[in-house]
């Protein structure tokens, strides 16, 4: 079954926001994103308004809601700010939206045409888990900025990247009973495989459900769900988020950078705050080993963990919860090439031999 629906990747994430011109401003500001796309009253929007961004291969786009008891509306008084699409790029929007309903999904959106001077997107959605949704997006008629009724989002701030690049992986959070429906979901709809791994801090060794799918040249699309009171996400932040993530929903987003250390120093910078990994037990391993390698002594000043999953080495760090509800993270990872694995061999093995060296 797997690729049965042809899938090229993500093409956006949008989230429902309470002022989306603030958090566009602090998603510039903050993490280096820049202005791409507006849509609003100007451009015929008539409930809503839409600040699109970008940063490397990653697209956000920011909604809040122009009235209130709106569906827009509704969610960010539910969840808070956060994810409500997972937009994702095909070939064929209505095929893909007709073969994911044939095998059980449920319509959010069914197939339309938008139409400009630009040329014509095609797009289609699905329910996925909580209220977040799946649209299909067909654009390779399209010569626009972001979609037919966004304009150009013309900014005098436009920041300096801070390293950014691609999405990595997004986490979602449902119930302990619908883990199997959700993955057996995404195996019929997509395609997708899945696989029980480590994701998190690797010594408390807790266990998440991986659903994946190759998408070509080599890239992944990884949606990680993990289940309401499990130790899902590194303990760095799960004392304080699993406590207030009682509602389904995506958890956290991660960000991908070829330079860890560079990004989350630039994020610092700006006034980005990060869990602390102080009190993890492999903080004393890099502490010992950071004495006289000078990259590992960076990496636990800036909080950035070493951890492994299926797919290799990689370093992580995670921001504090973007809002004062504390629902929502963002990730950065950086994954490891061999030559970057072999550079930091010492601090891996003595992990994989002694956490509590």
């Amino acid at each position: 079954m797997d690729g049965f629906l042809p899938l090229k990747g993500i093409d956006y994430l949008e989230w429902y926001v309470g002022n989306a011109r603030q958090a566009a401003h602090y998603f510039k500001s903050a993490f280096g994103f820049r202005s791409l796309a507006y849509a609003g009253p100007e451009t015929g929007q008539k409930d809503r308004v839409s600040y699109v961004l970008s940063q490397g291969e990653i697209r956000l786009v920011l909604t809040t809601p122009l009235h209130a008891g709106s569906e827009i509306a509704t969610h960010v008084h539910m969840y808070g700010d956060g994810v409500k699409c997972i937009a994702l790029s095909v070939p064929d929007a209505k095929e893909a939206f007709i073969l994911a309903t044939q095998n059980g999904a449920q319509p959010y959106l069914f197939p339309q045409r938008l139409e400009s001077e630009e040329g014509d997107v095609v797009l289609a959605g699905i329910h996925a888990y909580a209220d977040n949704v799946h649209v299909f997006v067909e654009r390779g008629h399209y010569r626009g900025c972001f979609l037919p009724g966004y304009q150009v989002w013309d900014s005098h701030f436009q920041p300096s990247y801070t390293g950014l690049y691609c999405i990595d992986h997004i986490s979602g959070h449902v119930s302990r009973r619908d883990i199997k429906r959700w993955r057996e979901f995404y195996k019929n709809t997509m395609g997708f495989s899945s696989e029980l791994v480590d994701l998190d801090d690797r010594f408390d060794k807790p266990k998440a459900t991986v659903l994946y799918r190759d998408v070509g040249t080599s890239n992944l699309l990884r949606f990680p769900i993990h289940h309401a009171g499990a130790k899902a996400v590194s303990k760095a932040f799960h004392s304080v988020f699993m406590e207030w993530a009682k509602i389904p929903g995506v958890n956290h987003v991660a960000l991908r950078t070829e330079d860890i250390i560079h990004t989350v120093s630039q994020l610092r910078k700006r006034g980005v705050d990060f869990w602390s990994v102080e009190r993890l037990p492999f903080a004393r391993i890099m502490d010992k080993i950071g004495r006289t390698n000078a990259k590992v002594a960076k990496l636990s000043a800036l909080s950035i963990m070493p951890t492994k999953d299926t797919w290799g080495y990689m370093l992580r760090a995670f921001t504090c919860p973007l809002e004062d509800r504390q629902r929502v993270c963002l990730e950065i990872v950086q994954r490891l090439d061999e030559a970057e694995s072999a550079a930091l061999e010492e601090l891996f093995m003595a992990m994989e031999e002694n956490y509590e060296l």
